[in-house]
């Protein structure tokens, strides 16, 4: 094994590691207690420095809903990758350079649409079950009915929306926008990859 390929593989591993650890981190936020703890405030220390230059990128807030982790992720796993196909391959071309930026722009939308997803899945669950609304639900609302209501008006003819039944149409659409997404990604890829260089 020479050198070189030493070196990139080494990078990759580490970069996968860290990766882990920041997930451990995204995960001990969720959890005041262990956050707070010696444990979490270790991990803070390690990771904090890297995932707060993300959460400064306004346009990955939505309300309370902060997505920016999604992309300090996909950037650590898509830079592995990167020193893996070094390592294994001695080089890299043009073909898989565009690949990878479109693999991780793709990873990084489909996960923030497959977590609005879950969270709308969930919204309609306390909706249909009658809890009472908190303040994050009506940040969730407020994202549906914004999302929903252009689409809606052309089939509601200006009668009003209620909130089940813009997070059901909104359900929809993330569908739609995710098969639609799955089938692009797949297609320009292949484009991508008649790249000769």
């Amino acid at each position: 094994m020479n050198l070189v390929a030493a070196i990139f593989r080494s990078l990759g591993t580490i970069i996968q590691v860290y990766s882990t650890i920041c997930l451990i981190r995204i995960f001990l936020t969720w959890v005041p207690q262990l956050n707070y703890s010696k444990v979490g405030q270790v991990f803070s220390m390690i990771c904090d420095p890297y995932l707060n230059l993300f959460s400064r990128i306004r346009f990955l807030r939505i309300g309370m809903l902060d997505f920016s982790p999604i992309l300090a992720f996909a950037i650590l796993q898509a830079l592995s990758t990167v020193f893996f196909k070094i390592a294994n391959s001695g080089s890299i071309s043009l073909a898989f350079v565009l690949s990878m930026i479109m693999v991780l722009i793709w990873n990084m939308f489909s996960s923030i649409l497959i977590l609005i997803f879950i969270i709308l899945v969930i919204r309609l669950i306390v909706l249909l079950a009658k809890r009472n609304t908190t303040q994050f639900w009506y940040q969730v609302d407020t994202f549906s009915f914004k999302m929903s209501y252009p689409f809606a008006k052309i089939f509601t003819k200006n009668r009003g929306l209620s909130v089940a039944a813009a997070t059901i149409l909104t359900l929809f659409e993330i569908a739609v926008l995710y098969t639609a997404g799955r089938f692009a990604v797949y297609y320009l890829l292949k484009l991508i990859s008649l790249i000769p260089f």
